[in-house]
């Protein structure tokens, strides 16, 4: 695992060091890699200021390209102090990893079932060793769940016909499925990781 610290201007108006993002970092995601075990030797993680999806609610994001890349961004005027930042940085740099992981087992399909499940394996991990909370508020009751699964169960990202709050029903409901699928199988999330959708999805008996 490598961590690339990109060139970028916006560094001189961080109001923390590089040096020490890139030391809290490094601690993330050997703590990560540690917890999951199976993440490829190979990973790289690129680190660049203010990219189009930090999250307005915490400040931070991140992306999975593969098994092999991540990225972490941040919004370098630490809007919501350092503390939180570590915090929200920490939790970002869990959830990228499990994707990472569960991406060896599962290379990238369009289904919106893969995505939540890619997305609820995430929430999950995040919340059980991270502390998470952001992904975990639902607004959905289990029977809207139950009902946007079996609309979307066999729907692609690339249809026309994808409900325009998809992305925040992705994660409640794939967060869903993976609580159903361990309380059901008494396996972990770092075991579920690596399982493909399918497998988890009748593993959570929905």
């Amino acid at each position: 695992m490598k961590i690339y610290m990109l060139e970028s201007e916006d560094w001189a108006n961080c109001s923390i060091s590089k040096s020490d993002i890139s030391k809290w970092v490094n601690q993330y995601a050997l703590e990560a890699f540690g917890i999951l075990g199976d993440v490829s030797d190979y990973l790289n993680i690129i680190v660049k200021p203010n990219l189009p999806h930090v999250s307005s609610t915490t400040g931070v994001g991140g992306s999975t390209y593969d098994h092999e890349l991540i990225d972490i961004t941040f919004d370098y005027s630490l809007p919501l102090g350092v503390e939180k930042f570590k915090r929200y940085l920490r939790e970002a740099i869990f959830h990228e990893m499990n994707h990472a992981l569960f991406s060896r087992y599962n290379p990238r399909e369009e289904r919106q079932i893969y995505w939540a499940i890619l997305e609820g394996l995430g929430t999950v991990f995040d919340r059980e060793y991270a502390g998470g909370e952001h992904f975990t508020s639902k607004t959905a009751t289990e029977s809207e769940m139950r009902v946007w699964l079996k609309q979307n169960l066999k729907t692609s990202t690339r249809s026309p016909n994808v409900p325009f709050d998809w992305i925040g029903m992705t994660y409640q409901v794939g967060a869903w499925i993976v609580d159903r699928a361990i309380k059901n199988s008494g396996r972990d999330v770092v075991k579920l990781s690596h399982l493909s959708c399918d497998e988890i999805v009748k593993l959570a008996k929905v």
